[in-house]
């Protein structure tokens, strides 16, 4: 875990430093902050939701709509004379595990820290 976190947060500031060269101003320092800023939003957005759907979240509303879709498909099968078949219940308490969430998340959060002080660095 600690590789993927290192990993993210360097190719995070290579980035960072890329965007702020692409900008191409005389403010380098308070672009830095900003870019820096951006990529761990969109890490924490990320890693957020994958942490969501961890949890188990959307479990129910997918069993839900599976139990929709298949009593129109019940319908179709019983005109025909085929079996019908059944929504399984356990995709209700299914969890998930992804190996990245814990090091986008840790990642977002040094990325955002990290520009909080940047930006009380640029205030004084």
């Amino acid at each position: 875990m600690q590789k993927k976190i290192v990993t993210i947060l360097i190719v995070g500031t290579i980035v960072s430093f890329l965007l702020t060269i692409i900008q191409g101003t005389s403010k380098v320092f308070l672009h830095f902050t900003n870019s820096i800023f951006y990529i761990g939003l969109v890490l924490l957005i990320v890693g957020g939701f994958l942490f969501v759907i961890e949890s188990g979240f959307f479990n129910l509303t997918r069993f839900g709509m599976k139990k929709v879709f298949k009593r129109n498909e019940d319908k179709v099968l019983s005109m025909t004379g085929e079996e019908s078949t059944e929504v399984s219940k356990e995709m209700i308490y299914k969890k998930y595990s992804f190996s990245i969430t814990k090091p986008f998340l840790f990642s977002a959060f040094s990325f955002i820290a990290l520009s909080l002080i940047f930006s009380f660095i640029i205030l004084s």
